[in-house]
Order: C-alpha cells, then structure tokens, then sequence
C-alpha cells in the first residue's frame, strides 16, 4: 500500500494510492474498515493512483496474542483498539498472563508491547506486572494515538528494559484478526 503525501488529508480518514489489483474489499479489508464505509467515502470507480479517502474505523475490537513457535507454553494475551473521540484518537490496551519472569529471557525488567503498522513508526509502551502470585498478569496501555493501524500491524510482546534492549517476541497477533 502506499499513501500519497502531496494529496490534502480527507476528513476522518487517510489517503490512500490504488495500486494495480486493488479491489475495494481487498483495501478495506488491509485497513479493517467495512466495504460499506469504504464506498460510502469513494463512490467513484477505481483505477491505479486514484487516491482514496480511507475512514477511520470507529469500532473498538480485541484481538487475541498468541505465543510464536517455541513461545511460552499457556501464555496468552488481547489487545484492544478502542478509537475515542473525547480522547483525540485510538486508545491501545495490552493484557497478558501466564509469562514467565521477563529475566527468564536475560537481562530485562519487564514486558513492552509494540504495534507495527506496515508504514510509519512503530509505537511501543511498557506493560505493568498487576499481580503476582499464583500468575504474574501485565497489562498496559495509551490513549491519544493518532498513527494510521490497518489490519496489517502486527502486535508484539516482549521482554525488555527502559533503556531499549529487547528479548524475543513471547506473544503477538495481527490486527486482521480484531474482532
């Protein structure tokens, strides 16, 4: 997908190039919005580099993060995606349990978790041990976010430390699969 800076930003939405075999539902399928909402936006025929209008999904979903290959056994995650206008944006929420202590992966204090859009920075936040015993659960979140997040970012969490090292990727989940 690519997004054409020189086009002015459409209202409530992202701008959005059609490439050669670009279908409606393919793009609002890569963005998680509705074919619906999509056409109400763009009721003109496309063709390649036309610029859309892509709106901003306005439902909240949650998606499940599972642990990779060679994960942590029984470790389990969701996030939600919750757009709020009263906030200015999208607010993120990263809850997982059953990981093991974050030092069990070296030298690292606690869990990150990071949404990777296909374009544009990433963004990262820490997530907070709530409990202890019997099972440690993390969870943390932000509010504001105003980065485009199509169904193709990937969510990851990891062990990591306020400084920046990072350890491998425990649990992660595509925003395809929000629901």
């Amino acid at each position: 997908m690519s997004v054409n800076a020189s086009t002015p930003a459409c209202t409530g939405g992202q701008l959005y190039t059609v490439r050669p075999g670009d279908t409606l539902p393919s793009i609002g399928s890569a963005f998680g919005i509705s074919l619906e909402s999509l056409v109400t936006a763009n009721p003109q025929l496309i063709t390649a580099g036309l610029v859309l209008c892509v709106p901003v999904s306005t439902a909240a979903c949650c998606l499940v993060l599972t642990p990779p290959g060679g994960g942590p056994a029984g470790a389990s995650g969701i996030a939600l995606v919750s757009p709020s206008a009263s906030l200015g944006g999208t607010t993120l929420l990263v809850g997982a349990i059953n990981l093991p202590p974050p030092a069990t992966f070296g030298a690292f204090d606690t869990y990150f978790t990071r949404f990777v859009p296909p374009q544009g920075p990433s963004l990262s936040f820490a997530l907070g041990m709530t409990t202890s015993a019997p099972q440690a659960v993390y969870a943390g979140g932000t509010a504001g976010v105003t980065a485009s997040l199509p169904a193709t970012t990937t969510v990851l969490v990891f062990p990591g430390t306020a400084v920046g090292a990072v350890g491998p990727v425990v649990l992660q989940g595509t925003l395809a699969n929000c629901r």
